[in-house]
């Protein structure tokens, strides 16, 4: 290899170190840029700020000491609105429990009492794994609470305590500067 070569190869080896060095550079300043625009954001609205991340999909997350769960809020209403629903059916059955239990009571058809019979143990039946349902539900919703306050805690915690750190990690449901 001549030395004419040698040269123009390190004129490309340099060129590519330089181009690489430059590239480095702008990825960093890029993401200094984006920090520095959630931060800007944080301070300007910062009551928009959970909700302008909830509606871009982000479940949760933690930037600059700003936390937010999503999720946990939705499953939280989703097992209040369903342990509702679960002590409406167990009235409904025990009023029909007791329908039943008149007319087996007021009939004398053997036949028609041994239906009844088994129409009440099948209701009981439904209403005893309704309340193991929300028994379950009870159970969850108390050990969700102290999460839930958690979560409210730190979404509504002083927002002077703020500082910037390193790296901004995100996917598809979480957001978080670390």
């Amino acid at each position: 290899m001549s030395e004419a070569e040698q040269n123009s190869e390190h004129k490309l080896s340099k060129k590519l170190e330089t181009g690489i060095s430059i590239s480095k550079e702008i990825s960093s300043l890029f993401k200094e840029l984006i920090l520095l625009s959630l931060f800007i954001m944080l301070l300007i609205w910062p009551e928009n700020f959970n909700s302008l991340l909830t509606r871009a999909g982000f479940e949760e997350g933690s930037v600059v000491g700003f936390k937010w769960k999503k999720q946990l809020d939705n499953t939280n209403n989703d097992l209040n609105g369903a342990k509702q629903i679960i002590e409406d059916l167990k009235l409904r059955i025990n009023a029909a429990n007791d329908v039943l239990k008149k007319v087996h009571a007021s009939t004398n058809d053997a036949e028609l009492k041994k239906e009844l019979e088994y129409l009440v143990g099948k209701n009981e039946e439904a209403s005893q794994a309704a309340s193991t349902a929300d028994t379950s539900i009870a159970r969850t919703l108390q050990s969700n609470e102290p999460l839930i306050t958690l979560a409210q805690q730190n979404l509504y915690s002083d927002s002077t305590s703020w500082g910037v750190r390193e790296h901004l990690v995100c996917d598809k449901k979480t957001l978080s500067l670390r």
